[in-house]
């Protein structure tokens, strides 16, 4: 075979921008009789940010339905990137958790409780509601609000209703640890 068939092989016209480029430049497309693409990746991709900004609603409403009706597609196609990309998956999930500290809280909480078998749950605006409450404040010093406390402790015993969530600082979040709320209170004096 001489160079220019092997070069024609090789490359393709893309019918928008009309100009011949390696078959890499094409995304592969099944139905097409060459496997790729008529239009190149380029070319393609500005097709698609058109449509993207004459179309922005509809196209954020189709995805919108897309993940709600196809929840395990989506985890799969979540898990698969993560695997692919963990130091962009690591990124990605301290921003989100920079951006979202009470889901954060209120995910922690699920998680211990769960790993203890307690009763009860709470959702993001419960936990926010519970906290405005006491003034965003630590309840046994009145300190700044740095932990979600459980008053009476998962370990005695205690849920994980909203009822029984409390801000607490640091300090006074690990010195109760697991000790009786009204105890621990006598004891601060």
């Amino acid at each position: 075979m001489s160079g220019e068939q092997t070069d024609h092989l090789l490359t393709k016209k893309c019918s928008k921008c009309q100009e011949y480029k390696s078959l890499d430049e094409f995304h592969k497309d099944k139905s097409s009789k060459d496997g790729h693409f008529c239009y190149c990746k380029v070319c393609k991709r500005n097709i698609a940010k058109i449509y993207y900004d004459l179309h922005t609603e509809a196209v954020i409403e189709r995805s919108y339905n897309w993940r709600k009706n196809n929840p395990e597609k989506k985890r799969l196609q979540a898990n698969t990137w993560n695997r692919a990309n963990p130091e962009g998956a690591r990124k990605r999930a301290k921003e989100w958790a920079k951006n979202n500290p009470l889901k954060v809280k209120v995910n922690t909480q699920a998680r211990r409780a769960r790993e203890l078998n307690a009763t009860g749950f709470t959702t993001d605006q419960q936990l926010a509601d519970r906290m405005a409450y006491y003034g965003f404040q630590c309840i046994y010093c009145s300190g700044p609000f740095e932990h979600v406390d459980h008053f009476v402790p998962l370990v005695r015993g205690g849920s994980n209703w909203p009822a029984n969530l409390v801000p607490s600082c640091s300090d006074c979040n690990w010195s109760k640890n697991g000790r009786d709320p009204w105890e621990f209170i006598r004891s601060l004096g």
